[in-house]
């Protein structure tokens, strides 16, 4: 492969041009899911505590649709979406900004109303994180960057579990999610 050096004399810069080399074009391309999700499912994945109202719903400050757990229980309730989703053919690995998810609690203590989230590549949990609260009464985003998930390729099969807990009338919420991933 021969390198030409081409000097370009109106701004005296260098343009290295390799001969029989293909141009690719890198971006960034991205995934969002709104609520109510494409292809998700509700389920209590065996927890066998599931005394509570799962509903959707607008939230009109701030402009999007939203899943919402609540329960009355004295006890903590909880309920799980399951989302599924293969890798495009574009997919060429994880944005620095992998994932997120927008998500909102009642309570900032986890004891009364929390969220986990468990994301596993083609079967195997690729990271958990439980007790996940926000501020009451105000949406969050919460990041898991391209470290976190590791190494993907295009066609593996991407599982998003998102458990809500809460008890006491109080709630958990999920929004968005959001993937990004260079192509």
């Amino acid at each position: 492969m021969a390198t030409h050096i081409v000097t370009l004399n109106d701004i005296n810069r260098r343009l290295i041009l390799l001969e029989n080399a293909s141009m690719t074009q890198i971006g960034v391309d991205e995934k969002v899911f709104h609520a109510e999700y494409d292809g998700s499912v509700s389920t209590d994945l065996g927890s066998g505590t599931t005394a509570g109202t799962l509903t959707t719903d607008y939230d009109t400050t701030d402009d999007f649709n939203y899943y919402q757990w609540l329960s009355a229980n004295v006890a903590l309730q909880d309920n799980t979406l399951v989302i599924n989703f293969i890798l495009p053919p574009n997919f060429a690995g994880w944005s620095a900004a992998a994932f997120n998810l927008s998500y909102m609690t009642s309570l900032v203590t986890a004891t009364d109303s929390k969220i986990k989230l468990n994301i596993l590549k083609n079967g195997v949990s690729v990271t958990s994180e439980d007790n996940i609260t926000s501020v009451s009464l105000n949406w969050v985003d919460k990041a898991i960057s391209s470290s976190t998930l590791g190494s993907w390729s295009a066609g593996d099969k991407m599982t998003i579990q998102i458990t809500m807990y809460a008890k006491s009338s109080n709630y958990a919420r999920t929004a968005d999610i959001k993937l990004a991933w260079i192509c």
